[in-house]
């Protein structure tokens, strides 16, 4: 008997469903980040009097004041077009296209577990520390991967290391120490 064989797996085939789903979303995207935007044009606008006048923000809100809103307001009205354009299609589409992998328990696990462990880093990293919960949320992600226990322990021992000296020496932003507090230098 041969063993079976493997399933070949085309990028083109990854990627190609990849852009489509992009591209069946790009008009709602488009539209919510300029929507999300205009306040923000409107307070830039309100503001523009209390900036340094030698800023770069002071420099453009002077010489170009309508600059921002009119950029702003072309970019919603593309959008706006988008979607319109959209909606008038002879055929309806669907908003987005999911891949048929995204439908594997599997797969659904693996998006649980990042919510699960942000949220599980967010309520346990004041207590626990930066270093247990880390290594904790590494491991359990590296063991959804089907990484061997032998790997997944140095790899996530090393890589909370790794991220706290990023942190804590070259960026300066204090991780919290938790249980290690005695230890924090």
């Amino acid at each position: 008997m041969s063993a079976p064989r493997r399933k070949r797996v085309r990028v083109a085939a990854i990627l190609g469903s990849a852009f489509r789903v992009w591209f069946t979303t790009l008009p709602q995207l488009l539209l919510v980040a300029t929507l999300a935007n205009a306040p923000l044009v409107a307070l830039r606008l309100d503001v523009r009097g209390d900036t340094a006048p030698d800023s770069a923000r002071g420099v453009t809100a002077r010489a170009f004041p309508i600059l921002d809103l009119a950029v702003s307001a072309a970019t919603e009205a593309f959008a706006v077009l988008l979607v319109l354009g959209r909606l008038r299609a002879t055929a309806p589409q669907p908003l987005a296209e999911l891949p048929e992998w995204v439908r594997r328990p599997r797969a659904a696990a693996a998006v649980a577990s990042v919510l699960g462990g942000l949220l599980f880093y967010i309520f346990a990293a004041d207590a626990l520390g930066f270093h247990i919960t880390a290594t904790l949320l590494l491991l359990v992600w590296a063991r959804f991967l089907r990484a061997s226990w032998r790997l997944a322990l140095p790899i996530a021992i090393g890589a909370t290391v790794v991220i706290h000296l990023s942190f804590y020496k070259l960026l300066k932003v204090p991780l919290p120490w938790g249980v290690f507090e005695q230890f924090a230098f």
